[in-house]
């Protein structure tokens, strides 16, 4: 009886820091990005004027693209050892330019174009920290993502 509660807390410690393929991975931090601009959009700040209602479908396709590759003319994902090697900070530093869930005052290219968005684009980045930090369980950036807690994404 002992070995089997051993073996069961084992299993659970192991699921949660079992690492995801960019695919689930993909599939978490969408639901994450969901649930974070829930969450803001419902304290009714100030920032919330002109937050999305759900990750973009535009944004989505980027992190795909950013989460994939070709071969034989075919879409693949990075395998879960691949994944893991990363540390959150890596892979919050290659996403946080594709969650565009605040979108930009002005169109424009130039320097005063690039200072009235520049708020915008700090919200965007603590958007994208605040995702990272739910699906890690608010791990150290640090960290590897094979040696964080993800039980959130199971």
């Amino acid at each position: 009886m002992k070995k089997l509660v051993i073996l069961i807390a084992m299993s659970m410690s192991f699921g949660a820091h079992a690492s995801l393929d960019s695919l689930e991975f993909i599939d978490c931090f969408e639901r994450a990005a969901n649930e974070v601009i829930s969450d803001i959009r419902a304290s009714n700040s100030h920032s919330t004027k002109r937050i999305c209602e759900n990750l973009p479908e535009e944004d989505l396709e980027m992190i795909h693209f950013k989460l994939s590759y070709m071969k034989d003319r075919k879409v693949q994902y990075y395998s879960a050892e691949e994944v893991g090697e990363l540390r959150v900070e890596e892979m919050h530093d290659y996403l946080k330019d594709h969650v565009n869930c605040y979108k930009a005052v002005t169109k424009g290219g130039g320097l005063i174009d690039a200072m009235i968005n520049s708020p915008t684009y700090h919200r965007n980045l603590k958007l994208t920290k605040l995702i990272m930090q739910k699906i890690t369980n608010g791990a150290k950036s640090s960290e590897r993502i094979s040696e964080v807690d993800l039980s959130y994404c199971k």
